[in-house]
């Protein structure tokens, strides 16, 4: 029999029973040391007793190692509970170090040089109890809009009737500049280059130097799309406009960041592949550009400043890595990746920002689930309204069932408790430097939202999902109902959690605000 398989075979062994063999094979080499020793009978029984002593010495030796693997592999047991209970990471550490940092902390000696550093390690995490809201809660115009606090920027078409095609097509774009609620300025943004095209909206953000806004050329005679940034003062005059271009077949804007010396840092992505950072004057002109291979299939997310450099966040398809980070120099180089996921679930990132020394990363996790791709975060959800809506149909096709409307197959209610059970709002608080999370706060039912710095204080926009739909994908353009296909929709209150520079909770307030929440 091999050692381990003999240890294994021992160690499975009762305790009482292994004392019960120590105290007789003790018992019997007493017995044998007080036995008489005549003539050669004697000597015959002598190496007898002394064969059976060296076995009995043998099971003794045997039980003894084995009470010692029992009792080495329970204390190991209850560090890594200990561990496990506690957020500390065993990452690194023996065996042995690992009982003795288990020591250190109950016992309060601290004698291993590297329990402080475990100590630090630890990630906490606090759950904020957040009251359940109900759709009584939103006002009315939730249903057909969003009400948002702070700079927001939307766009609209004019569109034009082609008889080439036979239908309407876009042929200008608007864009609209809200803050609070309240229009502050409404212009027109055409296609510029060789051969004009339409100006499609993809964002904007407000900037000392004024409104930055983004998007792409669209020609669709060709369906080229060519990306396109503008500069927009507060009166909605267009200062000047540029077309991106880094030879790339298909490029378009992900962030535009201040530089607080009259320049922006602009992050674009092309073919699918690769990260761009350009620096523009406020002539439209572009100073200085850096490219980097991200992977086939990668796609830029969010970019926010870091210290001197900048971290973006890049999403994949295939790896489900959603919270995956690279820090950047001031040159727009990568200098490092950060990747945080879990067994459990999965975790998107909605926003990021540095505060009070810390970067701050908003978002939420849903159940990890190898059945679904990590792009369909309510599949499971959405998998379950279909199956109680094609067995609908199938009875009312055999006049089993009486008609309703599909909302009605899976119940408001009902859904609006599945979707707050598979979201749960995060912030994670992550060191600078390593990226590690230090500490955390997490909201069930809600989703991660915005994150902005208004002077001492860091706010945290939370959407609470109130209520939830969901209904069939219908084209835009041809009309069709695709049974197969169906779509989540839901409304949200917005609450507003507010932190000071070490992390701490200050307060949270309602704001009064709604959102929209699709899948």
């Amino acid at each position: 029999m091999k050692k381990e398989n003999f240890e294994k075979t021992i160690g499975s062994i009762d305790e009482v029973f292994i004392n019960e063999a120590v105290e007789y094979s003790a018992a019997q080499n007493t017995k044998a040391a007080e036995t008489p020793r005549f003539g050669s009978a004697a000597r015959k029984r002598r190496a007898v007793y002394a064969s059976l002593a060296a076995a009995c010495l043998a099971i003794v030796i045997a039980a003894g190692s084995a009470v010692a693997i029992i009792a080495e592999a329970k204390e190991y047991g209850e560090a890594v509970e200990y561990f496990e209970e506690n957020g500390y990471s065993i990452e690194g550490l023996t065996r042995s170090e690992v009982k003795e940092i288990y020591r250190d902390i109950i016992t309060q000696k601290f004698e291993n040089e590297k329990t402080a550093s475990v100590i630090r390690s630890r990630v906490s995490g606090t759950e904020i109890s957040q009251e359940e809201p109900t759709p009584e809660d939103l006002p009315p115009e939730i249903h057909t809009g969003s009400k948002k606090a702070g700079m927001t920027y939307t766009s609209r078409f004019r569109l034009k009737y082609d008889p080439k095609r036979g239908y309407e097509v876009p042929e200008k774009c608007f864009v609209e500049c809200k803050n609070n609620g309240e229009t502050l300025w409404k212009t027109e943004i055409s296609g510029i280059g060789a051969t004009g095209g339409v100006f499609h909206f993809d964002g904007g953000v407000y900037t000392s130097e004024g409104s930055a806004v983004w998007g792409r050329n669209c020609y669709i005679d060709t369906g080229v799309q060519a990306a396109q940034l503008a500069c927009i003062d507060d009166s909605g005059s267009v200062l000047w406009q540029s077309i991106i271009d880094h030879g790339f077949g298909l490029e378009y804007v992900v962030k535009v960041l201040e530089n607080g010396d009259g320049t922006w840092e602009v992050f674009s992505h092309g073919d699918h592949r690769y990260l761009c950072v350009s620096r523009y004057d406020m002539n439209g002109t572009e100073t200085d550009s850096t490219q980097a291979d991200i992977g086939e299939g990668n796609y830029l997310m969010h970019a926010a400043r870091l210290g001197d450099g900048f971290i973006i966040q890049v999403v994949t398809d295939t790896s489900g890595m959603i919270a995956n980070l690279y820090k950047l120099d001031c040159n727009g180089n990568i200098t490092e990746n950060i990747a945080y996921e879990s067994d459990d679930c999965t975790y998107y990132i909605t926003d990021m920002v540095e505060f009070g020394g810390s970067m701050y990363l908003s978002g939420y996790s849903v159940p990890y689930n190898e059945s679904y791709s990590s792009r369909y975060e309510a599949e499971g959800i959405i998998e379950y309204c279909r199956e109680k809506y094609n067995e609908y149909k199938e009875k009312a096709a055999r006049g089993e069932a009486e008609e309703k409307d599909h909302r009605d197959i899976v119940p408001s209610e009902e859904l609006t408790a599945l979707v707050r059970d598979n979201y749960t709002a995060v912030l994670l608080i992550c060191d600078t430097e390593s990226g590690d999370p230090e500490t955390f706060y997490s909201i069930k039912g809600s989703l991660g939202g915005k994150l902005a710095v208004k002077g001492e204080r860091l706010e945290w926009n939370v959407n609470s999902i109130v209520s939830a739909a969901y209904s069939p994908v219908t084209d835009p353009f041809s009309q069709e109902t695709y049974t197969d296909r169906l779509a989540l929709a839901g409304a949200c209150k917005v609450w507003r959690y507010s932190f000071n520079a070490g992390g701490e909770l200050l307060g949270q307030a309602d704001t009064g605000e709604t959102d929209l929440f699709r899948r």
